[in-house]
């Protein structure tokens, strides 16, 4: 059976290239692989491989370790080694390092074009002439290696390619061999069939790939592809070919590849890839689909659904799937497109900027055939900004010219002669009616047929003349949006909306209804607006989507795909929109630049639902088609890993510091820290290799952090001043759409605080006080308890001269006292003796009563012829003082009455007072000596009976029988 069936497009297809520019070591790819991190491994034609995170390539050679810098083929074995094949031996990696293993080692040649592990964990290595290795890895790290040659049976030895079969058989494509099927029993026992050679049409084979059925498909070097069947594991034939014949014009097959979908890929030598489709259609990906080489030597599907394409010289090629397709000026002769119509038929009528009308069909390959209509064919304006097609299929274009008309291969153009309000007209509608609506930037034009209803500011109040869009409802109500607000049509009635109705803004780009009947209405500035008439109040129009949501305010188109997904079209790519019925936001998805928008800038309202339900951009670098439908949207959160941790911004060798080093990142495991070590910087990542540059991260440090950082999408952040303790740094990322990790990656580390702050020196310190408490208690008590000791010793010396002293002091004061006894007995001797007194007094008393043993209190005395002197003193001082001037008074008293005969009281006390200063040599100074006496003096004329008083100090009372004293 051959395969005649081809339909070769000419569309730009989705494609994104990488090339040395971009990192790529080298532009030959001839092997690629992505591993269980996440990674895609890019083998290379001398520049060894490199391993891409989707945004950056880091290369592996033989600088690095690697075997040989050519590499044929990469597997990752079972457990999770990734091996290489190269031109000078495998190499393994399983993390930490790399092992090389060569002729050396056992392998039966240095140059390995294939490797592959079975379902038994073997690995198969093909060479070109030493036939095939099956090879396992001894704990020491050494080979056992089985090699099949010849010798052994093999169709050849030169093996480019092996696979294994719903059997468990290893099929094995050799040049000028055929193929060659093993089976390798559990025992190491192998049996080898050679697959009928008469069936073949080629014998030269460079490679396999098992369809879903468990069938065989082989790539030959010069007779194209073939189907190999086989009902039991002795039958062979083959079913479908794919060669010259069959219209296919690359014979050279060097890669096999079949995908998710079970479609089945060819990379060819001349033919780009070609693609087996499920219903038995090819796909091919050509220059002529904008792919930079038709050389390919090698296709990959990542879990993603993302495919590769490793090229001859051209480096890496990335195809995003078949849901964009992009026509550019190679293709319909322009790359301006301002708006877009579908006919009934299918034909595509596409209005340019500047090219004219284009005209769009395509042939039975599905390519494109144009033809351009312009001023010789009688549309003088090559700016056609809106199309419309009414019920009887004629065609109205927009133009800053007026409005056209194209019917029966004429164009007709109307302007403001025929009737039009403005020339410059910006869109045009059909309504239900089949009524043509023409908005212009002088208003709005309904044609009937036959002539022009004109509205403008001045006629009927339209809200401004500046006219954007129009569109109508299932109600038949008519939408108006202009630069000043929205106008509705309705039962001839026009109602204007601004902000009165919630409209913040009122520069209004686009409008579409959805089937309830809401209207959806894109803005200049502002977002996406929705006007619900069944909102209570007067304020029915809601910002259902600012700028922050959709990442920009402009919105230059909008439309349904189906019921409950809007797409909407912006200066920045397009987004697509998943409401639920109610009409609320599920998820949005952003198409641009990254995951093949090329586009990028939509044009006004240059967006069609075509009738295979695909979406038509117009954009600033021609036109787009989308088809939502073949859009696959896997939704794998990307896989998250910690790549490195600097310490002070500086790279560390963590073995130095740590237990041991993680495998694949370099990252130290049970990590302990001083307390001085306490900044540090973590740098992550999150493989996505869809659209690499939209993953965002959210991160914490438990110990440090309360919550989870907003998303970000830098890769990077940094602690510092860190306190000593447990911490646990978590990061997790997600996808364009949203699609978190379950669990974060984590790392986890400690701090130890300084010595000081360890509970074992708190433990030291506090016995350490305690014990120097004790210590200190102790020696004070033994130096109180000494202290004591001397005190007492003191305190008995102290007491025994006490004692001493008071028995010195206790004589001296009975000799004191003794001598104060004495005179006191002098003292008294002095003193008139009562003998005397009774003798010259009868009735009398004295009152004297010293205070101390001797007295400064006198009293005396005396009598001349019949006159009495008495007085009574108070010497100055207590005591020996008082006792000295009592006897001096005395004396003194003695000479002045008894020996110079003085009686008269002041006489007296004159005297005795002139004595008294002249005894103590007192001076009339305020400093002098103020020793002296309180006196009282009186004398008594016995025969006169009169009595003469004078005293110092004192005054005299009278006292007579029954009164008080009175004093004189």
């Amino acid at each position: 059976m051959l395969l005649g069936c081809f339909s070769i497009s000419a569309q730009q297809n989705n494609f994104k290239m990488f090339s040395i520019e971009d990192g790529l070591p080298q532009s030959e790819v001839r092997s690629i692989l992505e591993d269980s991190r996440g990674y895609l491994w890019i083998g290379t034609n001398s520049g060894g491989v490199a391993r891409f995170d989707g945004i950056h390539f880091t290369v592996y050679n033989k600088k690095n370790g690697l075997c040989g810098n050519t590499v044929y083929s990469i597997i990752e074995d079972k457990k999770g080694r990734l091996w290489f094949g190269t031109d000078e031996g495998i190499s393994v990696y399983d993390g930490f390092k790399i092992k090389n293993y060569t002729i050396n080692n056992g392998l039966s040649n240095n140059t390995i074009y294939k490797i592959t592990e079975d379902s038994k964990g073997n690995i198969w290595a093909g060479t070109p002439g030493g036939g095939v290795n099956i090879i396992n890895i001894k704990p020491n790290d050494s080979l056992n290696i089985i090699k099949l040659n010849i010798e052994s049976g093999l169709s050849g030895n030169y093996v480019f390619d092996c696979v294994e079969d719903r059997f468990g058989r290893m099929w094995l494509a050799t040049y000028e061999g055929g193929i060659s099927v093993i089976t390798l029993s559990a025992n190491n026992k192998i049996s080898i069939k050679i697959v009928p050679q008469n069936i073949l049409p080629s014998f030269n084979l460079l490679s396999l790939g098992k369809n879903e059925e468990g069938n065989i498909w082989a790539g030959s070097s010069n007779m194209g592809a073939f189907l190999i069947n086989y009902t039991d594991t002795s039958t062979f034939f083959v079913s479908k070919k794919l060669n010259l014949s069959s219209g296919y014009t690359g014979n050279r097959i060097w890669k096999i590849f079949v995908d998710e979908k079970k479609r089945v890929w060819f990379a060819t030598d001349k033919a780009g890839v070609i693609r087996l489709n499920e219903n038995g259609s090819f796909t091919f990906f050509t220059d002529k689909q904008g792919y930079p080489n038709n050389q390919v030597l090698t296709v990959y599907e990542d879990s993603d659904n993302n495919f590769w394409f490793g090229t001859m010289g051209s480096g890496l090629c990335k195809y995003y799937g078949d849901y964009f397709a992009h026509y550019t000026a190679k293709e319909i002769s322009t790359e301006k497109v301002y708006s877009i119509a579908q006919s009934k038929n299918g034909t595509y009528w596409i209005g340019t900027g500047g090219k004219g009308l284009v005209k769009l069909n395509f042939d039975k390959n599905n390519n494109p055939v144009i033809k351009i209509f312009n001023e010789k064919d009688g549309l003088f304006d090559p700016e056609i900004r809106s199309i419309a097609i009414d019920k009887n299929g004629v065609l109205w274009l927009a133009t800053p010219s007026g409005l056209y008309s194209y019917n029966h291969n004429a164009f007709t153009n109307y302007t403001t002669d025929d009737g039009l309000v403005d020339n410059r007209v910006n869109c045009v509608f059909i309504d239900s009616r089949n009524r043509l609506w023409c908005g212009t930037m002088g208003g709005l034009s309904i044609f009937n047929g036959n002539s022009f209803f004109n509205i403008d500011e001045e006629n009927y109040k339209l809200i401004h003349n500046e006219v954007q869009t129009i569109t109508e409802d299932k109600q038949g109500t008519v939408w108006i949006g202009t630069l000043g607000g929205i106008a509705r049509f309705k039962n001839n009635e026009m109602i204007d909306f601004d902000e009165k109705e919630g409209l913040l803004n009122k520069k209004i780009k686009c409008i579409v209804c959805d089937p309830t009947g809401n209207v959806w209405i894109g803005s200049f500035g502002v977002g996406l607006y929705l006007y619900d008439a069944k909102k209570a109040g007067t304020k029915k129009i809601t910002l259902k989507a600012d700028e922050d949501f959709l990442g920009t305010g402009n919105i230059f188109s909008v439309i349904f795909s189906n019921d409950t997904t809007l797409i909407i079209g912006t200066d920045k790519g397009f987004k697509m929109i998943t409401m639920d019925r109610k009409y609320n936001f599920k998820r949005i998805l952003t198409f641009d630049k990254t995951n093949g928008f090329l586009g990028i800038e939509n044009n006004l309202n240059a967006i069609l639902k075509d009738n295979s339900n695909n979406i038509w951009f117009g954009t600033a670098k021609g036109i787009t088609r989308f088809t939502p439908s073949v859009y696959r949207s896997k939704n794998i959160a990307p896989k998250t890993h910690i790549v490195e941790l600097r310490l002070f911004y500086e790279s560390v060798d963590w073995s130095k510091k740590s237990d041991s080093i993680a495998c694949w990142s370099n990252i130290p495991t049970n990590l302990i820290l001083t307390y001085k070590e306490n900044h540090l910087t973590f740098r992550f990542e999150g493989i996505s290799l869809t659209n690499p540059q939209k993953i965002s991260y959210r991160y914490m440090l438990e110990g440090s952090d309360e919550n989870w950082s907003p998303a970000m999408q830098y890769n990077e952040v940094k602690y510092s001043g860190l306190k000593p303790g447990e911490y646990t740094f978590k990061v997790k990322a997600s996808n364009e759409y949203g699609k978190w990790n379950d669990e974060p990656q984590t790392f986890s580390f400690i701090i130890n605080p300084p010595f000081y702050s360890t509970w074992w020196f708190y433990t030291i310190s506090i016995i350490f006080i305690i014990s120097v408490i004790i210590l200190f208690i102790k020696w004070r008590e033994a130096k109180l308890k000494r202290d004591k000791a001397i005190l007492e010793q003191t305190v008995k010396e102290r007491t025994a001269e006490v004692v001493k002293q008071k028995e010195i002091l206790v004589v001296q004061k009975q000799e004191i006292t003794d001598s104060i006894h004495y005179a006191s007995r002098i003292q008294r001797a002095i003193l008139p003796p009562e003998s005397y007194i009774n003798s010259i007094l009868k009735d009398y008393f004295i009152l004297y009563k010293p205070k101390d043993i001797v007295s400064g209190d006198f009293y005396w005395t005396s009598q001349k012829d019949d006159i009495l002197v008495l007085t009574v003193a108070d010497c100055t001082g207590h005591g020996v003082p008082g006792a000295f001037m009592s006897m001096l008074g005395v004396s003194f008293l003695n000479e002045i009455v008894n020996k110079n005969g003085i009686i008269s009281p002041d006489q007296i006390l004159n005297n005795l007072r002139d004595d008294v200063v002249n005894a103590l040599q007192q001076k009339e100074t305020t400093d002098g000596s103020k020793d002296g006496m309180d006196i009282a003096l009186i004398s008594i004329d016995k025969k006169r009976n009169i009595i003469q008083y004078a005293g110092a100090n004192n005054s005299i009372y009278v006292v007579r029988g029954g009164q008080n004293p009175q004093g004189l």
